[in-house]
């Protein structure tokens, strides 16, 4: 199985989160589409955000060991 195919897990390009719901779990998101700025519901219970490979935290080095 290649490491982006797996059953349970749904990789989703150009597209940002606006809105988490959930009571005591996340339940659903709310995600608006960067290219039309359609939005969908999408039910779920886990999520990771992808936001870049390097991480940008040289910004941060004079405050906390990294």
């Amino acid at each position: 199985m290649h490491e982006l195919e797996h059953e349970k897990i749904k990789i989703i390009y150009n597209h940002n989160v606006i809105e988490a719901n959930g009571t005591e779990n996340l339940e659903s998101i709310v995600i608006e589409s960067s290219i039309d700025k359609k939005t969908q519901i999408i039910k779920i219970n886990g999520l990771f955000f992808a936001i870049g490979h390097d991480p940008m935290s040289s910004l941060f080095k004079e405050y906390i060991d990294t």
